[in-house]
């Protein structure tokens, strides 16, 4: 499948099977990411449906109080394992009463490279943003124009239309949280609100962890006057793709490679919701289908693709409420309908 999408997306062509309009609503490039997948168990645990489980488990309740730095590396290592990940995901961004949604092909490998696709009912890449460790690209079909630009914070984010770095939005999308290299060390405390460790890297960047499932359900990004606030409803979890034998005790004591092998899994976000602030707007992605964990990708998979009789420009020439998932301009970058 993922082959398969590397030859086809020169031509801009998804090859998997799409969903048409949803509800009725005619898709565009910058309101397009809701939809929904499960691989080996589903799990929903928003803070509010889990808020009373120091209730049920208050021997773990008083140690998180207590002891709140010593979750944090134990649910980390759980994404030791994953490397990269591809998804189908069906969008929805809304504003006020407003919204509009869409189907987004998207790739992440660790740490900050980033294939972000959104696709017409037919399957056609109306916009793309992409970022590798050299260079980020925003693609927009209607005017047949690539904004490129060295890879850098500012350049992702003006690409993206928000405050979210590359490593950022990769963490996200996997479930991690947050790319620990390059902030502050981690400060863990006990958040008796949320009822769950929160780390705080500096003033930038802040995290939730559910104490029973070792999951980050809850990341703040801060950039000056902007917030980005991603809350995780829902999991799935994933095979790693890396079997093992599981040893089992023998009739002697020994231990013997049982015929059943262990499959490690990885938690990854199913059901995401991001608020944009002062923006005021909202992204929920939803997972489609199931998503494919460590495939290798070519070195060139991330690249930009310059086409014949597309126009480039530079990022910088691209307006700030100009990006993939900007609502602020009156117009969209890719025309409802296509």
């Amino acid at each position: 499948m993922c082959l398969a999408f590397v030859q086809a997306r020169a031509g801009f062509c998804h090859p998997l099977p799409r969903r048409g309009t949803v509800g009725g609503m005619r898709t565009t490039a910058r309101d397009r990411i809701w939809g929904t997948a499960a691989v080996l168990v589903i799990f929903g645990l928003p803070a509010c449906a889990s808020g009373g489980w120091p209730k049920d488990h208050p021997d773990l309740a008083q140690r998180a109080r207590q002891s709140p730095g010593s979750f944090v590396q134990p649910a980390r290592d759980q994404w030791n394992r994953a490397q990269t990940l591809q998804a189908n995901y069906s969008m929805r961004v809304t504003r006020g009463v407003g919204g509009r949604s869409f189907d987004a092909h998207i790739t992440v490998q660790r740490p900050d490279r980033i294939d972000i696709l959104l696709l017409a009912p037919t399957g056609l890449t109306e916009a793309y943003v992409r970022a590798n460790e050299r260079e980020v690209g925003l693609f927009v079909r209607e005017d047949m124009v690539l904004y490129s630009g060295p890879s850098t914070r500012d350049a992702f984010e003006r690409a993206l239309g928000f405050a979210l770095s590359a490593p950022d939005a990769v963490a996200v999308l996997m479930g991690y949280g947050v790319e620990p290299a390059g902030l502050p060390t981690g400060l863990p405390s006990w958040d008796p609100r949320l009822r769950r460790v929160r780390i705080d890297h500096g003033p930038s960047v802040s995290l939730w962890l559910h104490p029973l499932t070792l999951r980050f359900d809850r990341v703040e990004h801060h950039s000056g006057q902007s917030r980005v606030t991603t809350v995780v409803e829902g999991w799935v979890q994933v095979s790693a793709g890396a079997a093992k034998e599981k040893p089992v005790a023998g009739a002697a004591g020994l231990e013997v490679q049982s015929l059943a092998p262990e499959v490690a899994t990885v938690p990854i976000p199913s059901l995401l919701k991001l608020e944009v602030e002062p923006e005021g707007y909202g992204i929920r992605l939803r997972m489609v289908g199931e998503p494919v964990l460590n495939h290798q990708y070519p070195p060139e998979y991330f690249d930009l693709q310059r086409l014949p009789g597309v126009l480039e420009l530079p990022l910088s020439e691209l307006a700030r409420d100009g990006g993939l998932f900007s609502p602020t301009s009156e117009e969209s970058p890719v025309p409802e309908g296509v």
